[in-house]
């Protein structure tokens, strides 16, 4: 529920800790526990029958359930689209420096990782030296990937034993954040070894390509952004 006042979130008691772990993270969330409430209305009209409109998202609902809404609330409901992503989508500039600390030293473990990608090494075995890495630079990782050659094709495949060739492609992506802090970054890197053009002649030129794509619509943000403090 948003109000003028305040941002609710109201779930089961079991789930309150959980909750309070992934949406307080600035502290602009209230999570309330639904056992505790126990008449919601009761509850509603004494904390916050003084607000006069209650955003509810218009994509969510059926008709049944607004002109339940209505009754429950009693007060004017106001039609949003994705308000808490929209509000998310811009950052303070505490938050953007949380994401910023973290891109960076996962861009410090990639960097250092390069003198080990060396012909004969397993997925598995880079995947370990990368990780005692990122550990050494205190970061929690919540997904990390190795695949060489035709495995960088497969999504969402784990490490295996498969071993890097003279000519080969690799591809790196981590997800991380610092330990006791929820903001994550994730960064990829493709590594190309040896005489790749001889062996595939296209892929150093598509993967050039999409490189391009991708500077030319993080630039193209970039711009968007110029009147917005942080994002």
């Amino acid at each position: 529920m948003i109000t003028l006042q305040d941002n609710i979130f109201l779930t089961f008691e079991r789930y309150v800790s959980h909750v309070q772990n992934i949406l307080t993270v600035d502290a602009r969330v209230i999570v309330i526990s639904i056992e505790k409430c126990r008449d919601f209305k009761e509850f509603w009209e004494e904390e916050y029958r003084h607000s006069l409109n209650v955003g509810i998202e218009e994509n969510s609902i059926t008709i049944k359930e607004y002109e339940q809404y209505v009754e429950l609330f009693g007060v004017r409901l106001v039609k949003t689209n994705n308000i808490i992503e929209k509000m998310r989508n811009v950052k303070d500039e505490e938050e953007v420096e949380e994401i910023l600390n973290v891109s960076k030293k996962l861009d410090n473990c990639l960097k250092n990782i390069e003198e080990e990608i060396t012909p004969g090494i397993k997925e598995t075995t880079l995947e370990k030296k990368l990780i005692e890495r990122l550990r050494n630079e205190y970061l929690d990782i919540v997904d990390i990937r190795v695949s060489f050659g035709e495995n960088t094709s497969k999504t969402y495949l784990k490490a295996t034993n498969n071993k890097l060739e003279d000519i080969d492609v690799v591809i790196i992506d981590i997800t991380a954040k610092e330990y006791g802090k929820e903001y994550m970054a994730t960064i990829a890197r493709n590594f190309f070894i040896g005489d790749v053009e001889k062996k595939w002649p296209t892929i150093l030129e598509e993967y050039t390509k999409l490189y391009y794509l991708e500077d030319k619509m993080i630039l193209r943000t970039k711009k968007s952004c110029r009147n917005i403090r942080t994002c």
